[in-house]
């Protein structure tokens, strides 16, 4: 309990931070750039996530549950290998590409964009994280459309960094333990670890294909309005980071103890998901026409109903983080990929349709809809593997949620510091009237941390 303690806090610390900053940035450069030009940066960072997806192979996730069992025949140095040579045909792969695009500002900011593709190889954040020595990863202005291209160069450097720290801490661990890149496993590597990285590239469609086919069906600008929902979604996921980076090395840990083990870790996750998630999805539906000009600017007041339909898949992809881990920590890549090759086929379908239909929104309404389908399927797979019911406290939760609900809608024209704090009261003391969480859980809590 004290090294799970300490690994939530060392997690929460460096990524919220990592997000927070992050986040702030994006809503600064919104802010100073039109939608159009904001929308080409999102252009740049989706093609990268893509490639960087494509290099790491799962090799990432497949290192991570490795280390968790203690399986000693990995060695970090193949993986950055194997990272390494992945990173580099990406990278090549992607300057052909670029040869069919015409407008000449973007190809170069892609390419940009894409150079972090090599100090990426050497992030060893996958093997602190199946340490559970994650403590170690919380050490890691533009103005107008002319200084697009500085964005690009900010990422290849924070990138560069991130690698550096995380190679010096590294060696403070293993100081006997040379670390340079090792290429005789790379094919054997990535073709293990490939069904993972293909499940990890299917599950970015979720978000990155709707920029992509909006920015050939519709316009830069209107890019720009979906991302900046999109944005914010991101950043409210900050918190499944944190469940999804404790989750897989303890449940993979759990599993190889027994199914039932297992069982105990999701059973017990569940319940924080499902009571964080339903107020976030449901306070942000109703809020969003003011939280987005108040983030981004009066000219993202268009991003408000799209984000109202977008706050869904934070409650929805809690409960995908759910299935995936269960699945990864019991080796079932297989049913992992199929799953997500289904759910990338009914993204990628009900985008096209939805987006030429009704335009942004239905973007919005494609992500959601497609990841709903995609619990689904993975939720039921996981069932038979082990037991995941349903629990009472959901139906608790839910009803603490249309109380908060109630709350919020004749206050959604009020100042946020009103409504938002008015809110988040009358749905924990819903939870606490209604039993749904106990003193005795919250106070456990408390001394856990």
């Amino acid at each position: 309990m004290k090294q799970l303690s300490k690994n939530a806090i060392s997690i929460i610390l460096s990524d919220a931070g990592r997000r927070v900053l992050g986040f702030f940035t994006i809503a600064l450069l919104a802010r100073r750039l039109a939608p159009s030009d904001f929308g080409l940066i999102t252009i740049g960072f989706t093609v990268l996530s893509y490639a960087t997806m494509l290099a790491a192979g799962g090799l990432g996730a497949f290192g991570i549950r490795a280390v968790a069992r203690g399986e000693s025949s990995l060695e970090v140095s193949s993986v950055i290998g194997a990272r390494l040579v992945n990173s580099i045909i990406a990278f090549l792969l992607i300057g052909v590409s670029l040869i069919f695009i015409a407008n000449r500002l973007t190809t170069i900011l892609v390419l940009c964009f894409s150079v972090s593709l090599i100090p990426n190889a050497f992030l060893l954040d996958w093997y602190f994280q199946g340490k559970e020595a994650m403590s170690r990863l919380a050490a890691r202005f533009v103005r107008s459309s002319d200084d697009l291209l500085w964005v690009a160069a900010a990422a290849v450097v924070g990138d560069c960094a991130a690698a550096g720290i995380l190679i010096l801490s590294y060696h403070r661990m293993n100081p006997a333990v040379p670390l340079r890149p090792s290429f005789t496993e790379w094919k054997s590597l990535t073709l293990r670890a490939f069904p993972l990285g293909l499940g990890s590239i299917l599950a970015q469609a979720s978000l990155n294909v709707p920029p992509l086919v909006i920015g050939i069906v519709l316009t830069n600008a209107d890019v720009g309005i979906y991302s900046a929902a999109a944005k914010l979604v991101g950043f409210l996921l900050m918190i499944d980071r944190v469940i999804a980076t404790l989750l897989l090395p303890a449940s993979a840990r759990s599993y190889s103890r027994s199914a039932a083990a297992l069982s105990e870790v999701l059973s017990g996750s569940l319940k924080l998901m499902i009571i964080v998630g339903l107020p976030l999805s449901i306070g942000g539906t109703i809020l969003a026409p003011r939280i987005l000009p108040l983030v981004f600017g009066p000219q993202y007041v268009s991003s408000g109903p799209v984000f109202g339909i977008l706050a869904w898949f934070v409650f929805a992809t809690l409960l995908h983080t759910l299935g995936t881990t269960g699945l990864i920590a019991a080796g079932q890549e297989k049913i992992y990929t199929r799953t997500m090759a289904i759910g990338a086929a009914v993204t990628v379908c009900s985008t096209l349709v939805l987006t030429a239909w009704f335009g942004i929104a239905g973007s919005a309404a494609a992500v959601v809809c497609s990841e709903i389908v995609t619990v689904m399927i993975m939720l039921r797979k996981l069932r038979n593997i082990v037991r995941l019911e349903i629990p009472g406290y959901g139906v608790k939760s839910l009803a603490a949620a249309g109380a908060m609900a109630a709350v919020l809608w004749p206050l959604a024209s009020v100042n946020l510091t009103i409504s938002v704090p008015m809110g988040l009261f009358v749905y924990t003391l819903v939870l606490f009237i209604t039993r749904a969480i106990s003193g005795t859980e919250l106070a456990g809590l408390f001394r856990s941390v």
